[in-house]
């Protein structure tokens, strides 16, 4: 979050944000009051409120299990930056082997590097899951890879996959459809619905700024007596006056 003083007034700008301290890799946001509030509102709407992390942990390591029991390879699937860290330390934390993607490991790496906590995994070998040297499925273990190559031919190799999509939109209807897998879990770095009311409660702002997610959040404040606003892609905001 970055927060701007001013003679005329003051300023928060929270970017992505999380209020609960729930994360494994990275602490809570820690708003301040200010006079103005420009908000990322990503699940601005009431059915974006996500289940305890722990809840949602319990039924990733389940999903994993299963997959292992009916002999097929786990493959979870979630950013490279921020999330693959954080599911690396759940999965890690479960006793799982991690073989993750290039595209996390190389991320993962450095945090390790930077003494954070984030579990131990391995750089994905195609030769340790395909073709005469692969190794045992349990030594494999779980496959992290980032969302975009849910449908692509790194996945498509397996013959009976079993794919989890770890985000806040699993709540929407359709998700394992719209994301082509088999189990889509609600673990998000965003805050969700109550958090955003709850940021609003914390920082006392005169005037609500929304960017990202939905009008109809804006909207809703506008309800509660809040004065709020959508700032639309490529809007200039003047909140100071010219200097």
């Amino acid at each position: 979050m970055l927060h701007l003083t001013r003679p005329e007034g003051t300023l928060l700008y929270t970017g992505d944000f999380r209020l609960r301290d729930d994360s494994l890799t990275v602490e809570p946001a820690r708003p301040e009051p200010a006079d103005y509030l420009l908000m990322e509102t990503t699940y601005g709407l009431p059915q974006f409120r996500f289940p305890p992390r722990k809840i949602v942990i319990e039924q990733l390591v389940d999903a994993v299990s299963a997959a292992f029991r009916d002999n097929r390879q786990p493959i979870v699937f979630g950013y490279s930056l921020g999330k693959g860290q954080e599911l690396t330390r759940i999965l890690s934390d479960a006793g799982l082997v991690v073989t993750a993607h290039g595209a996390v490991q190389s991320i993962t790496k450095i945090h390790q590097e930077l003494g954070v906590n984030v579990g131990q995994s391995r750089r994905y070998a195609a030769e340790d899951f395909h073709g005469p040297k692969a190794l045992d499925l349990r030594e494999r273990g779980v496959l992290l890879a980032p969302p975009h190559t849910a449908r692509s031919g790194f996945v498509t190799r397996f013959a009976n996959p079993c794919r989890i999509m770890m985000t806040g939109w699993a709540l929407t209807k359709g998700a394992i459809y719209r994301y082509g897998v088999e189990h889509a879990l609600p673990l998000s770095d965003h805050a969700d619905f109550d958090e955003l009311l709850e940021l609003i409660d914390r920082v006392r702002p005169k005037k609500v700024f929304t960017h990202h997610g939905y009008a109809e959040f804006a909207a809703m404040l506008r309800g509660k007596g809040i004065d709020a606003s959508v700032a639309e892609e490529h809007e200039q905001l003047e909140l100071f006056g010219g200097t």
